[in-house]
């Protein structure tokens, strides 16, 4: 919403929809990508639910900060999928049948949209309530700076009785007071860490220390986590992270083995987040594993043979199941090296131990096209075969 300069809008809608959304916990949250002018920005969301409606209005979002809205847990149902389809079509058709096109369409696969007069008035009730109480929300936001100027010129008198406005009047029309109110030193200053943290961390970016600057946004998340830009730059760096571009290393070359080793540990560890937790378990490893290959060579699929021989190597740093630390997981790395199962490059990436043959460009294996052609038949009293080939030069 509101990404090109050319179209924006200070009406925007937008819609998240499942039918039957799969089982797991859902987080509804909104991030401000990018601030347009000095305005606040109010902004409603809704969830609509088994019938519930519940909603939320929100005064403003500071640029790259994120406010979480709704998180639910869904439980999956086990429908029988023939039933419910039939089940489906007997209401569409019971439906449609006041209108024939519809019904001759629904025949045909293709369902006709059709929303009641109530469904419609419903909708624009609560998309005009949506609209009024943002321009509330608007209101509250503007006496929340106010108060906030005030507090900052030190007129605590004036900058309690304007807050508590704000608050009355955001309770009154049922918005989130949650951001209202003076902010303590400690958050400012908290805001003010994750923001020199994420321009230190986009410094380092800029030099292509990808490393460093993905540890720099690291931080940043940790001292303020519903920071948004830190959390994006750091999928970036983590994208350049994970490009190879180095060549496999020498596995005879014990030191190479070794420093290849650590540079793919140091890797892992920013890739999966192990800064806190600082041992790795052998699932977790294994899915890793499983994700590299993948990147590198597309439906590459990690064989039972190499699962086998990882589980023993594993375990000679894992005896007891809690899993591995930095230095038992480049123990791990360097014996799957040497079993042959895996390859590492001399920039810290884990590659297929095998590549898959590649086509050289320009050959395209039809050079010459050989074709045999074979006929048997009963000949003198028995079976005789026929052959006959034919070479087929490739036109240049």
């Amino acid at each position: 919403m509101n990404a090109s300069d050319k179209h924006l809008t200070t009406e925007g809608c937008e819609n998240i929809y499942w039918q039957d959304p799969p089982k797991g916990h859902y987080k509804f949250w909104v991030e401000n990508n990018q601030e347009r002018d000095d305005q606040p920005t109010p902004y409603t969301v809704r969830l609509s639910m088994n019938g519930q409606v519940q909603e939320q209005t929100y005064t403003d979002l500071e640029e790259y900060d994120e406010q979480v809205c709704f998180e639910i847990d869904m439980d999956a149902e086990v429908v029988d999928t023939d039933q419910a389809a039939e089940e489906l079509k007997r209401k569409l058709l019971a439906d449609a049948s006041a209108f024939e096109e519809d019904a001759a369409a629904l025949q045909d696969g293709m369902h006709t949209l059709r929303l009641t007069e109530a469904t419609v008035t419903g909708a624009q009730t609560h998309y005009g309530e949506a609209k009024r109480k943002r321009k509330i929300a608007q209101q509250v936001a503007v006496l929340q700076q106010q108060g906030e100027a005030q507090y900052k010129s030190e007129d605590f008198t004036a900058a309690e009785a304007t807050f508590q406005q704000a608050i009355a009047l955001a309770e009154q029309h049922g918005i989130d007071t949650t951001r209202l109110g003076p902010r303590s030193k400690a958050d400012a200053d908290i805001k003010a860490q994750s923001q020199r943290l994420v321009l230190e961390g986009r410094a380092l970016y800029d030099q292509k220390e990808y490393k460093a600057a993905c540890r720099k946004f690291s931080e940043a998340l940790q001292v303020c986590p519903t920071a948004g830009q830190a959390r994006d730059w750091k999928q970036e760096a983590l994208a350049k992270i994970n490009t190879a571009n180095a060549a496999a290393v020498d596995q005879s070359d014990a030191n190479e083995v070794a420093k290849s080793a650590q540079e793919t540990v140091d890797n892992m560890w920013l890739e999966l987040d192990l800064s806190e937790a600082g041992t790795l378990n052998y699932k977790r490893f294994t899915s890793w594993w499983q994700v590299k290959m993948s990147h590198h060579t597309r439906g590459h699929k990690i064989s039972n043979g190499e699962l086998q021989t990882t589980m023993e190597i594993w375990h000679e740093f894992d005896d007891e199941g809690l899993g591995v630390t930095r230095e038992g997981a480049s123990g791990v790395l360097t014996g799957m090296l040497k079993a042959g199962v895996i390859r590492m490059t001399t920039d810290g990436h884990v590659i297929p131990a095998h590549p898959q043959p590649r086509r050289v460009r320009g050959h395209t294996g039809m050079d010459s096209v050989h074709v045999e052609v074979a006929e048997r038949r009963f000949e003198g009293g028995g079976m005789i075969t026929i052959s006959e080939t034919t070479t087929l030069e490739r036109r240049p």
